[in-house]
């Protein structure tokens, strides 16, 4: 996979919120630049399933709550193939605080390339919308 930080300096389009890497929009961008192939990262929702029920952004491509992220994360290697030292991966929640933490977690498991992709609140704030799960993950 390729940096999908370089495809965010090139636009950009990072912003230095309190604990948040990508606003939105930027968020948004990399989202629709991935859809054309121009981008590659995996984004993962750190919430609760109860949280994602409710709705996710779409294109999420793993629900990984917070709370088994420690003990659970070689999921991003073994299901998403996800090359800690090559890969962009983004997180995201409700506030943008866990998804804070859980950067830090995966740094600490030597991910080099984590982005904190803010949470639910901004992302439907800036009048995206979310999308809801056909059945429970």
């Amino acid at each position: 996979m390729k940096n999908a930080m370089a495809v965010v300096m090139a636009l950009g389009l990072a912003l230095p919120l309190w604990a948040q890497d990508l606003s939105p929009q930027a968020l948004n961008e990399l989202l629709q630049a991935r859809k054309e192939g121009k981008a590659h990262f995996v984004l993962v929702d750190v919430r609760t399933p109860q949280e994602y029920r409710a709705g996710y952004i779409e294109g999420t491509d793993l629900l990984l709550p917070l709370q088994i992220l420690e003990d659970r994360y070689t999921l991003l290697l073994d299901s998403l193939k996800v090359d800690p030292e090559k890969d962009t991966v983004i997180v995201y929640c409700r506030s943008g605080r866990r998804a804070g933490v859980a950067k830090k977690v995966l740094e600490g498991k030597g991910f080099r390339h984590v982005f904190n992709g803010g949470g639910i609140l901004q992302w439907t704030r800036a009048g995206f919308k979310l999308a809801v799960p056909a059945s429970s993950p």
